[in-house]
């Protein structure tokens, strides 16, 4: 059975359903109302997204790879900031989302230190009210230097393989 995964639970999904059709809206009873009509909308993977505030997966996606494979920092911030204010996201989701991710690639030890490393430190500064703007580009400069760093031991490889 495949799930929506979140980055604290999963919901479990019967095969019967569609990819983008997760459950029907069902209100909450009332005194007043004690059998609420459904709504006809359908809950999507993007409705939870929206209503969780969580960056979606595919957003998740294109951030890591413009990370990976882009080696123009403006460009790599262009993506980001752009994705933050259509997808309405926030850097702090986007850095857990996205230690998630680089964590799950084979790099070698060396380079997934640095980056977790560093996604901590942008974290923990964020936390402590450290501007947005400033964190988004210390996120690009984390992710492109242990880039570089596998780039300069010869042993990057193909980054994106792997990435959906």
């Amino acid at each position: 059975m495949r799930a929506v995964r979140f980055p604290s639970f999963s919901i479990p999904v019967p095969p019967s359903l569609p990819d983008n059709y997760l459950l029907v809206d069902t209100p909450l009873a009332t005194k007043s109302d004690p059998n609420p009509t459904p709504s006809s909308e359908p809950i999507t993977n993007t409705t939870i997204y929206t209503c969780i505030a969580a960056p979606p997966p595919s957003a998740i996606q294109t951030i890591l790879r413009t990370l990976l494979s882009t080696s123009d920092i403006t460009s790599c911030l262009s993506t980001i900031n752009t994705l933050k204010a259509s997808q309405g996201l926030a850097l702090a989701d986007i850095l857990t989302a996205l230690g998630e991710q680089l964590n799950n690639l084979n790099v070698p030890v060396q380079t997934k230190v640095s980056w977790l490393e560093g996604l901590a430190e942008i974290e923990w500064r964020l936390s402590g009210g450290g501007g947005e703007a400033v964190q988004t580009g210390g996120l690009v400069g984390v992710v492109r230097n242990g880039v570089e760093l596998m780039e300069k031991t010869g042993k990057g490889g193909s980054l994106l393989k792997g990435i959906s």
